[in-house]
Parts: structure tokens; sequence; C-alpha cells
């Protein structure tokens, strides 16, 4: 993942507070700051920076080559009715739940494979913990079918990424601040937020409406426009959307793929606008 940013004081600073590298031009800084792995564990470092800028390339999926990966953020409205508040809410609460539970796994695993070198751990992957999940999920919470799959899937991706980034640390691999192991994430301190990456992702035609997987319709307080444009002449598709908290606030954050060859020198000359 690569983040453009409007100057290059803004790129060395993106690459200070995330660890990332600013890519270089025949030995010079560039405006492009690289990023390892999930694009949204960096989003609020960058937006503290700057609220515009430009993503290329995908996160976890790669984008053909004649594509670019632009990210836009809307504040939406909390909805009036209180059970769709509660289907939110849920969800914060459904992705922290999946998170502890992968953690559990992982240090339950770890303490058996001390104990017993030939033990087979479930691999740190998101594919492995995802079918072990399945495969415990009607004892774990038996309340899962009230919220998407993408909840949970969001909080074992988050903790695959946050164990890499320990042993990418740990061996040296990782430059900085060493990161330590992951810790389980309390309701107090956590903070809300899911992400989706497959189902029912739609910007209506009406420019204020977004539609998410089970919790449906929201509405946005901002013009949707420079999203809902590409989408409507089909020259894009939705990679992802992250629904979050913040401040008391609700937020969805989105991930767009647009066909370079349709996008006007205006638009592609400039950093697309990240809130």
């Amino acid at each position: 993942m690569i983040a453009v940013m409007r100057t290059k004081a803004q790129a060395q600073k993106v690459a200070d507070l995330t660890e990332g590298k600013v890519l270089l031009d025949e030995g010079r800084p560039t405006r492009k700051v690289a990023l390892t792995g999930d694009f949204e564990l960096y989003r609020d470092a960058v937006e503290s920076v700057s609220v515009l800028f430009q993503l290329c390339d995908d996160t976890g999926e790669k984008v053909a080559t004649g594509w670019t990966v632009t990210g836009a953020c809307f504040e939406i409205e909390w909805p009036k009715d209180q059970q769709k508040v509660s289907g939110i809410r849920s969800h914060f609460g459904a992705r922290r739940v999946a998170y502890n539970w992968a953690l559990a796994k992982v240090k339950s695993d770890m303490e058996a494979k001390e104990k017993d070198a030939s033990y087979l751990p479930t691999p740190w992957t998101l594919e492995a913990l995802r079918k072990q999940w399945n495969q415990e999920k009607n004892e774990v919470a038996p309340w899962w079918g009230d919220n998407s799959k993408e909840a949970y899937a969001s909080g074992i991706s988050d903790l695959v990424q946050a164990l890499s980034n320990w042993s990418s640390s740990k061996h040296g691999r990782r430059k900085g601040r060493k990161v330590g192991f992951p810790r389980f994430k309390s309701k107090r301190k956590d903070q809300n937020r899911v992400r989706f990456t497959t189902g029912t992702m739609r910007f209506e035609d009406d420019r204020r409406t977004i539609v998410l997987p089970t919790i449906g319709a929201l509405r946005s307080k901002e013009n949707t426009r420079r999203v809902q444009r590409h989408l409507a002449k089909n020259n894009s598709r939705l990679l992802n959307c992250t629904l979050s908290e913040r401040w008391g606030r609700l937020f969805i954050s989105c991930q767009l793929a647009i066909r370079t060859n349709v996008v006007s020198n205006r638009a592609s000359s400039k950093p697309v606008n990240g809130h």
C-alpha cells in the first residue's frame, strides 16, 4: 500500500508516525510513503497529517494493472432508529469478540506447543483462524448470526496483522520502536470499528445514502459524489468500507479501485480527498 501525500514534508511526517518508508526517485524523497499491511491500521495517523491523500495499490488484494486505488471518508448521521443503532454497536462488539477469541486461541496454542513439541497449532493466517472460528462460533458466540460475518472476519484480520507486526519487530524485519505482543481489547479502550470487504456495499444515486451488509442504509452528512459517480459509470469497484466511531461521531471510510484510463488528467494528478 502506498499513500501519496500533497507534499514531501507530509510524506516524511506520515513515515515517522507509521514507521513507513518514503519512496525515492533517483535518490530523492518523493510524496509517496510505503505502508505495510492493512491501510486501516494507519488511517488515523495519515489523516492527522492531512485528509487529502491518494492510495495506490490495495491492501490484501492486488489491483490489476490499469487500476488505481483511492480512499474517501464520510461522516454519517447516527440513525434515529434505536434498533439500528444497537445493530451498529453489536457489530463493533462482534469484531472485538472475534479478535479476543483469536488471541486466546493463539496464546493457548503457544502454551500447548511449549508443553508438547509435537502439538500442531492453528496457523496465524486469516483463512486458518476463520475456519477454526466457524467451527467454534456456535459455542463461543451463539448470537453470531445477528451480525454480518464480516464483523468477525474484521476482528480476526486485525489480530493476524498485529501478530505479523510483532513477529517482524521481534526478528528485526520491522524498523522503528519495538512492537509488543497483542493484548486483549476492552470495550472501554478499543476503538469502535468494523470493516466490510464483501456483501452488499452500495452508494445510492441520491449521493447521501450508503448501504452496508446487515446494517443497511445509513445517511451521509456529506455529498458522496466523488465515489458514487465512479460507481455509477461502472468504471470502478468498491473494495471495502470501514464503519467507525470517533469522538462520538460516526464515519464510513472506503477504498475504491478506478480504471486509470478513464480517470481525467485533473483527477489523476491530484490526491483524492480522504475525509
